[in-house]
């Protein structure tokens, strides 16, 4: 078919037109995806930081008691090293950031399980093991809490206090076995208290009656 010139003409400028509105179309596409790209690489970035700085944040342990064992039965657990590797990992909170109750989760919960499973005979009582029980619980609802990817600071917060709180607790136990065995003495003081107290009633009444 015989084009004029002319015709052949305009036929390319139209395909020269298309060919560019293509370029600018696609250009355009790439530039809005390749904007909105950096715009949620952006916000990604932001919600990271502000994580990081929330993970930063220690454990608030204000308010939460804090009991320590007694003389006698800190030397009765002197050699239950089970108990001494939990106190001692769980007596670091007060130093600890949220991040640091991450990591150490796992670490955490085995062990627990590890004392859980070696009460000495001496320490083998209903309290202490009930305790126990309670401070594994709380350790396992800890790391639970730091498995979604959008971990919740209050929630760590709270599981922090939580099982430090059953440390005092379990202390409170130990304590209470080695205060049992102390009956007679406090009995025996308590008589002779008392007995003096009885004995003054007397003297008093005396001087009255005398007078």
């Amino acid at each position: 078919m015989y084009l004029h010139p002319i015709n052949q003409a305009m036929d390319s400028s139209a395909k020269v037109t298309a060919f560019v509105l293509c370029i600018f179309l696609f250009s355009g596409i790439t530039g809005c995806n390749n904007s909105t790209q950096k715009e949620r690489a952006a916000q990604e970035r932001s919600f990271l930081q502000k994580k990081a700085q929330e993970l930063a944040q220690e454990i608030n342990l204000e308010g939460v008691k804090e009991v320590e064992l007694s003389s006698p039965a800190e030397r009765a657990a002197s050699d239950w090293t089970n108990y001494l590797n939990v106190k001692s990992e769980i007596e670091k909170f007060d130093h600890y950031s949220l991040q640091n109750l991450i990591n150490n989760s796992d670490n955490l919960v085995q062990i627990v399980g590890e004392l859980l499973d070696s009460i000495p005979p001496k320490f083998n009582t209903t309290p202490v093991k009930s305790r126990l029980t309670v401070l594994n619980t709380k350790v396992h609802i800890l790391r639970q809490e730091t498995k979604p990817q959008n971990v919740d600071p209050k929630e760590l917060q709270d599981s922090g206090r939580a099982i430090y709180q059953a440390l005092s607790n379990l202390n409170i136990q130990i304590n209470e076995i080695f205060l049992r065995q102390l009956p007679d003495f406090e009995v025996d003081m308590d008589r002779r208290q008392d007995s003096i107290k009885t004995q003054r009633e007397k003297d008093v009444s005396s001087q009255k009656g005398g007078n």
